[in-house]
């Protein structure tokens, strides 16, 4: 599966799709859409001083200041905070049927994600931030390498539990075109 085929897959019929298996070139170039995306949305965040004038908003609101960013900036960031939005979806199916490929539940995923955001979630809340303990980051982190290890091996070779191997059935497919 190329690059255009994968992300056409994930944001088409498989947008929120958790059901069946994955390959590795599908999550793996739909990954690679995500980075470009960042990378594109930095520069322009860069570029302008979006990271700089959205740091001294949230300081400005964490000390009560009724001073925002300009529009511009909120627009800019606005831009990524809505394809995140559109994407948390396929991201989080394509992940879940990566894992499927492996024979493993896609449950743990939404362990991750959970722990993923409750940094997050913590910024605007002081009191939460506070409480989160020291080794937390710690716990994320490994839990990143992790969902990054699985999703880097070989699938599971024939029929599992979450379906048939989408590599033989791929392989069938291009035999009998």
């Amino acid at each position: 599966m190329g690059f255009v085929e994968a992300v056409k897959t994930c944001y088409g019929p498989n947008y929120a799709r958790f059901s069946g298996r994955a390959a590795r070139s599908e999550y793996w170039y739909f990954m690679l859409l995500h980075v470009l995306v960042l990378l594109c949305w930095l520069g322009l965040a860069v570029a302008t001083d979006t990271l700089v004038a959205l740091q001294y908003a949230y300081i400005g609101y964490l000390q009560g200041s009724p001073d925002g960013a300009p529009a511009a900036v909120w627009a800019i960031a606005g831009l990524y905070l809505a394809y995140q939005l559109i994407s948390i979806l396929p991201y989080s199916a394509v992940t879940t049927r990566r894992l499927h490929d492996r024979n493993i539940s896609g449950w743990y995923f939404l362990f991750y994600m959970i722990l993923n955001y409750i940094p997050t979630v913590a910024l605007f809340l002081p009191a939460l931030d506070r409480m989160l303990p020291q080794f937390f980051d710690v716990a994320v982190s490994l839990a990143m390498l992790a969902i990054f290890i699985v999703t880097i091996l070989k699938g599971t070779e024939g029929r599992n539990r979450f379906g048939p191997d989408p590599l033989a059935t791929r392989a069938r497919e291009e035999i009998f075109a």
